[in-house]
């Protein structure tokens, strides 16, 4: 039987160009306000990869039943910048900030100029590459699924048929789990801590595993002296500044140089999610260091011309929030001082869960206390929780002792350090 000289009315055709792409055509629909034939138009690097933006562009076809509103011709950059501003509302700030920073940073110096329905895997493959070697493999990584989230809202708006970033490579992240603290770091970190001014923030951080904008957002009305609980309600973070002045009269300086700056600097916001608003049950250690900083608090606030916050736990020298920045610097030095220099304030979280599962607290226990959503919890107490050394040196012990039948030393069953 003899081939069709050529293809169907609205099927597509391929051609190569002179610019060495192939090109291709397909027509959508009619345009049900003049009437007219839509007709989309794609280039890719190779044949193939343009059959397969034709087939789904004939589907996409099928799919809108004849009809077709001729696509708005942008770049890259500004669905970027359309993107960014449409999910300012529904998102937290500080995931906002990530994405714009992301964005900002790496794909729009890199493809912003490329139109949007010609952008290719292999624009997305060389970015991702070019951004592991500049910065991370875990930047490109975040790059990445940032960058699918958004095209993802373009195919979702019909300005592309398949979403490019689907079919790129996944960089290879190596994840570093920061080990705990060990028992007798721990011990030193308390005993340490007996003249620290900021004792009590370190002890909720370490006996309760909060997060550090978790510890410095406390107030004390979240405190249940009677019950002896803690409420988690919020948490402190330091968030950039935005243009306060108005688009025309824009002043021309950074948004933190702006004279009518808004919305940035150190902020009181949510938790991390839904599930970490929680109330925990602080040991009496916590607690008791609790009540002795709240006199010297109130002995701070007889004695200063000011202060800024009175419900606030953990405050800076005139009431106001402290910095995270500072608080990591003080945790820095403390971590030296018990020769743990290498220590992230982050590694107490740590540090939390695998005392928690050493000490037979069940997982939904656990993951209350954290806040973690119970979906999450098996895979967040793998990567939080640790099995140290000394009981690995135990287990070892206990083997050889069960197969040689001889009895395993009584310290060494217990995990005593």
């Amino acid at each position: 039987m003899r081939k069709p000289s050529r293809n169907p009315n609205g099927a597509g055709s391929i051609y190569r160009g002179t610019d060495g792409y192939f090109h291709a055509r397909v027509t959508m629909g009619i345009d049900p306000i003049t009437g007219k034939p839509v007709r989309r138009h794609i280039s890719r690097r190779t044949k193939k990869e343009a059959w397969e933006a034709m087939e789904d562009l004939r589907e996409q076809a099928k799919r809108g039943a004849g009809t077709a509103v001729a696509p708005k011709r942008q770049t890259v950059g500004t669905w970027i910048n359309e993107w960014l501003s449409a999910i300012v509302v529904g998102i937290r700030p500080r995931t906002w900030m990530t994405y714009e920073s992301l964005m900002r940073n790496h794909v729009v110096p890199a493809i912003g100029h490329i139109p949007l329905d010609r952008l290719t895997v292999t624009d997305i493959n060389l970015t991702i590459v070019a951004v592991a070697e500049s910065s991370s493999p875990m930047v490109a990584d975040n790059m990445r699924r940032t960058l699918r989230v958004a095209l993802g809202a373009a195919v979702g708006r019909g300005l592309l048929v398949v979403n490019p970033v689907s079919r790129s490579v996944k960089p290879k992240v190596a994840t570093h789990t920061p080990p705990p603290l060990s028992n007798d770091q721990v011990r030193r970190f308390v005993k340490l801590l007996i003249a620290d001014p900021y004792r009590a923030r370190w002890l909720v951080a370490i006996f309760c595993g909060l997060r550090q904008g978790e510890s410095l957002g406390l107030f004390w009305s979240d405190i249940d002296w009677t019950e002896g609980t803690v409420s988690i309600n919020r948490q402190v973070q330091r968030l950039l500044w935005k243009h306060g002045c108005s688009a025309d009269k824009r002043c021309g300086k950074r948004p933190a140089s702006c004279p009518d700056r808004k919305d940035g600097g150190l902020r009181l916001t949510p938790p991390k999610t839904p599930e970490s608003i929680r109330v925990n049950v602080p040991p009496k250690i916590v607690m008791l260091a609790l009540a002795a900083h709240r006199q010297q608090q109130m002995r701070d606030r007889l004695a200063a011309k000011q202060w800024d916050m009175p419900d606030l736990v953990f405050t800076n020298n005139h009431g106001g929030m402290v910095d995270p920045k500072q608080d990591y610097k003080r945790g820095k030095v403390l971590f030296k001082a018990i020769g743990a220099p290498k220590t992230r304030i982050h590694t107490l979280r740590h540090t939390a869960v695998t005392a928690m599962l050493e000490a037979g607290l069940s997982s939904p226990l656990i993951a209350a206390t954290l806040g973690w959503s119970p979906s999450t919890t098996a895979a967040m107490l793998g990567r939080y929780g640790h099995v140290r050394i000394e009981h690995q040196r135990a287990a070892a012990d206990i083997l050889e002792a069960s197969l040689m039948g001889e009895p395993a030393p009584v310290s060494e069953v217990s995990g005593e350090d």
